[in-house]
């Protein structure tokens, strides 16, 4: 077949791991009290600082129609096995777009359907746009209440909080790269305060998307603080003891090893929102994959984030497996030196007597290059042994056919090395060259993509292309794709959360600063057409003709968009359903059905 035998590797090394962890299985499973501190022998080897309590297994001969009607959950505190997210910070202004911890605390203003993705109200009960879309007008719900903290009692939202939240968002130091878009068109000034439940955000250009940019898939961008509890207390304290609108209120954090949340409101109280039936939510932090699949195994845990690997051990092993009913992130790769924007060099640039605007020496900037680079990765090979059809084949980045736009003559790219060969040879390397790549196995919901990489660089390694591997942490994977418009020699291999098109489009072509790939063709027509088009038939047509043109030019390494799943125990949890997404299992944790006594 092929030569891959580092790949191969990887997998005889998961599969061992897969026998181990599922030998012991029987051996962890024993339930323990509930007070009990201690770790189960099964995960205290490799867990570090990580205190778990195991959950009591409820009668299984008791049906759930009894058990029901006393409406006793079988634990208290819903504990789930997670990721150590790289961003451990209270308030989600401080965290990258695909920061998961604080969604139980916050709201935005807009709700993303757990099953749709659809908009629907939130903290706004109604929103609409000007003809010229320039002004957006959000309604505000009435009687709202905040956290209350030590300290302070809480208090109402109001549109007050909604101009707090826009300073906090958009101040200096900002770490997500779709905060550019509203800081370029509006001002917190220019934030009209009608009364207290409607504000107008008045732009100083068009732009028909902003409630894409609203809504809860955003989770540092709009999400609403408290003015009231800001001004008494200050930034320190509020950093420390962040309060929210959310359906769970933060009690504490200790870095590295959990967080931890109580319900804001007892069932039964008047209150606006879905109330949780678990009175405490708990997120460990857990490095060690085989560990978070031990832990779910001793009853540490009622839910687990796990590779895919993983996920079939634990299904075999009895546990329930979650999938989300729609893709909720993108795995893709973004070949460095691609924004050929003079300005952005200040003329620090050789120039070329074909394009002076580029570095000739780079080979990523050669479309040939980008084309065997596509066509020297085995796409069904990598699908078939990391993710099966928890998966599908992306073709162009961020569109796929789930969403609108989508083009049906879109195909993945092909399997060719041979080809690919020859396209190096043609484009002046018939002996390769030397690249690094950039990725990492902290990415919510791809904890695999660490092995991904090394199986795509053993593929490229057989065309003649030398590779050096890093595999960093996943802030320090954006942060540098940032710069990857001018950065040389470079790809990184990263995920993206399945985001507003117009955001994507916005960070691929718009010119300086974009982190995808820059066209001045395709920069002309976003800020002279698409930015200020209206008509959503019209602004279809030129996201088709920009998806074509990202496709002909193998401007990305498109390779799949994930069905995100989960694991967790029939015993505990009735019922959980989210479209999680790039934000992992703490999204929509109040809908989750327990088991009861």
């Amino acid at each position: 077949m092929k030569n891959l035998s580092p790949f191969r590797a990887i997998i005889l090394l998961s599969v061992l791991l897969l026998v181990v962890v599922g030998c012991g299985s029987d051996a962890t499973a024993t339930a323990r009290p509930a007070d009990t501190l201690a770790p189960t022998q099964a995960s205290a080897a490799t867990t570090t600082a990580v205190a778990a309590t195991a959950i009591p297994r409820p009668n299984p001969t008791a049906t759930r129609e009894s058990a029901a009607a006393a409406r006793v959950p079988v634990t208290d505190r819903l504990r789930i096995a997670f990721r150590v997210p790289v961003d451990q910070v209270l308030v989600p202004y401080k965290a990258f777009i695909t920061s998961p911890l604080m969604r139980p605390t916050f709201d935005q203003l807009i709700w993303n359907n757990r099953f749709t993705l659809a908009q629907e109200p939130m903290l706004a009960t109604e929103w609409s746009m000007s003809s010229d879309a320039k002004d957006w007008t959000f309604k505000l719900r009435e009687g709202v209440p905040f956290h209350d903290a030590p300290g302070y009692e809480g208090g109402e939202f109001t549109a007050k909080d909604v101009v707090k939240s826009y300073d906090l968002m958009t101040a200096p130091g900002f770490r997500a790269s779709n905060i550019p878009a509203w800081g370029e068109r509006l001002r917190s000034q220019d934030i009209e305060v009608v009364d207290d439940y409607e504000v107008v955000f008045h732009l100083s250009e068009p732009w028909p998307t902003l409630n894409f940019g609203a809504d809860e898939v955003h989770q540092n961008t709009m999400g609403i603080y408290s003015a009231d509890y800001w001004d008494q207390s200050g930034q320190e304290v509020y950093e420390a003891h962040p309060v929210g609108t959310g359906p769970w209120k933060f009690v504490e954090l200790k870095t590295n090893e959990y967080i931890l949340w109580e319900r804001f409101k007892e069932p039964g109280d008047d209150h606006w929102w879905q109330i949780p039936e678990f009175r405490e939510l708990q997120i460990l932090f857990v490095p060690e994959h085989a560990t978070r699949l031990a832990m779910l195994a001793a009853g540490e845990v009622a839910m687990a984030e796990l590779p895919t690997l993983l996920i079939d051990e634990a299904e075999r092993q009895g546990f329930e497996i979650n999938r989300s009913t729609l893709p909720g992130t993108f795995i893709f790769g973004i070949f460095g030196g691609q924004n050929h924007s003079l300005s952005l060099l200040n003329g620090h640039r050789q120039p070329h007597e074909l394009d002076p605007l580029y570095w000739p020496e780079d080979p990523l900037v050669s479309q040939k290059v980008r084309q065997a680079m596509n066509l020297a990765i085995d796409r069904e090979l990598i699908k078939e042994t990391f993710f099966g059809e928890r998966v599908q084949f992306d073709a162009v980045h961020a569109m796929h056919p789930f969403r609108e736009p989508w083009n049906t003559d879109w195909a993945p790219y092909p399997y060719d090395p041979d080809l690919a060969r020859q396209l190096l040879d043609e484009a002046g390397y018939p002996n390769g060259f030397e690249i690094t790549v950039l990725t990492s196995d902290q990415f919510a919901g791809w904890p695999e993509l660490g092995e991904v990489a090394e199986a795509i660089v053993t593929m490229w390694n057989e065309i003649g292309i030398e590779i050096k591997l890093e595999n960093r942490e996943s802030n320090e994977v954006y942060l540098r794709a940032r710069e990857f418009t001018t950065t040389r020699n470079e790809i990184s291999i990263q995920m993206f959360p399945v985001l507003d098109l117009e955001l994507l489009w916005n960070a691929a072509v718009q010119g300086p600063g974009s982190a995808i790939f820059y066209h001045q063709g395709l920069a002309d027509s976003f800020n002279n057409e698409y930015q200020g088009e209206l008509d959503p038939a019209e602004r279809r047509r030129l996201e088709l003709q920009y998806g074509q043109s990202m496709y002909d030019m193998y401007a990305t390494i498109p390779l799949f968009a994930r069905f995100d799943e989960s694991a967790f125990d029939p015993g505990i949890i009735a019922e959980y359903q989210a479209n999680y997404g790039a934000i992992g299992l703490t999204r929509h944790q109040e809908f989750t059905v327990p088991v009861y006594r």
